[in-house]
């Protein structure tokens, strides 16, 4: 049995990456198919894989108990944030990755600002803390920093919705409940404003928000760093549409779909947004232009991916 499971792991990771990429395209919309490809997926799950395409490409990556998905397809899972990444970020940079999960936007983050730069990993549960912490020791990131507690409104401890798929986890103030609940635990919750001033955290350039829900509560906390850095803000929306647009305006900032110029509400309550100083216009106006799904193949990427940028 554990030579055919090894045979296993060998036969996928030589699939091209056509098939690959098909196969995580059924998965998202067949459940039959997900169920009977979940027996393959789960004799990847808590394994290092090398990245065989895209932004990080050559790096190792342990996804834990988490989307197995991330390690083998070769267009992006998350397009529109992960061209955010390329597109804004820059060596010496300093990026916060709130709700870091299993720390893949990090790595990606890592790889973009280059040893001079900073990736702060915010990622309340034990679990995920010790998977990101794992990719860094294997791909040996001494400019990415895990910080494991949640951000919100306040400072203490709350109670936290678990789910069977770690990423779909979330605090109990949101009001909702998690898809495939499996319980309750409790972790540390700080303002973003209480942990720049604990930690003596580097100023923040770009801020990425993932949260499940609890948007408001993180914009709501850093109202102090969001006024003196500015920083430029990606944010994934929950139907939280309304709330976190009327946040954003408050701190002066506007907000736009990447590579549309559609609003914040007149889009899916389930949305990538990116979020500017409005006297930083110039910056949105780049999102706007995004235009090509594909850009795995860019030539900074290609820079990237083959590491000739390291």
């Amino acid at each position: 049995m554990h030579t055919h499971k090894q045979l296993l792991r060998t036969l996928v990771t030589h699939i091209p990456h056509s098939i690959l990429d098909a196969i995580v395209r059924t998965r998202r919309n067949n459940a039959a198919f997900r169920r009977w490809s979940d027996n393959v997926a789960d004799q990847f799950r808590g394994r290092d894989v090398t990245i065989r395409a895209g932004l990080a490409k050559g790096l190792v990556f342990n996804s834990g108990h988490s989307n197995v998905g991330y390690t083998f397809a070769r267009s992006a899972l998350e397009p529109d944030t992960e061209l955010g990444l390329l597109t804004v970020l820059q060596p010496g940079m300093t990026f916060y990755d709130i709700g870091a999960n299993f720390g893949w936007l990090s790595i990606i983050a890592a790889r973009l600002v280059g040893a001079q730069g900073k990736v702060l990993s915010f990622e309340p549960l034990e679990t995920n803390v010790q998977i990101i912490e794992h990719n860094i020791r294997a791909n040996n990131l001494g400019n990415m920093t895990v910080l494991p507690f949640a951000l919100g409104a306040t400072d203490g401890p709350a109670s936290f919705l678990l789910s069977l798929q770690p990423s779909w986890g979330m605090l109990a103030a949101t009001g909702k409940q998690p898809a495939a609940p499996t319980g309750e635990t409790t972790v540390a919750v700080k303002q973003l404003d209480t942990a720049i001033r604990e930690y003596l955290l580097p100023s923040p350039h770009l801020i990425k928000i993932d949260v499940e829900g609890a948007e408001v509560d993180v914009l709501t906390g850093a109202a102090d760093v969001i006024a003196s850095y500015r920083p430029l803000m990606f944010i994934e929306l929950h139907d939280t549409n309304w709330t976190v647009m009327d946040v954003l305006q408050q701190y002066g900032y506007s907000a736009c779909l990447p590579g549309t110029s559609v609003s914040i509400i007149d889009a899916p309550g389930n949305v990538h947004v990116f979020a500017v100083p409005q006297e930083r216009e110039d910056r949105m106006n780049l999102l706007r232009t995004f235009q090509d799904p594909t850009f795995p193949q860019c030539a900074r990427c290609h820079q990237i991916g083959t590491g000739a940028d390291q």
